[in-house]
């Protein structure tokens, strides 16, 4: 339904080909290896809700705090990167129909040309 009301086309990889979906690979790869590995050794968990608990906070500091390091990463954090690359996404869909005006430039355009500096809008 959330991709129905973006707008957003679904697409499906081929079944036993993960070169392409090579960025959910190694996201799972890099969970599977830094955090579950070392999780389970370190304590025994009794209730999901524990390992949710972990899980969620080793994603904070992977998504907040730790330099990415791979291609076009030049060292910032996920998030960094997220939002320093947010406004190639923003469009006209959060403004009022009409609300640009004749020949005014919308937000999203507006967004581009500023390259994210877009005082008046969302981050």
């Amino acid at each position: 339904m959330y991709l129905a009301v973006e707008n957003i086309d679904h697409s499906r990889t081929k079944a036993r080909h993960p070169q392409t979906n090579g960025i959910c690979e190694r996201i799972h790869r890099t969970i599977q290896e830094e955090f579950y590995a070392t999780a389970f050794r370190k304590k025994l968990y009794h209730h999901l809700e524990e390992l949710q608990a972990d899980l969620d906070e080793w994603l904070r500091e992977y998504n907040l705090t730790r330099s990415y390091s791979g291609k076009y990463g030049y060292g910032k954090t996920p998030m960094r990167t997220f939002l320093d690359s947010a406004y190639l996404g923003e469009d006209t869909r959060f403004l009022p129909a009409g609300s640009a005006g004749a020949g005014a430039e919308p937000c999203g355009a507006e967004r581009r040309r500023r390259r994210g500096r877009c005082c008046d809008c969302l981050i």
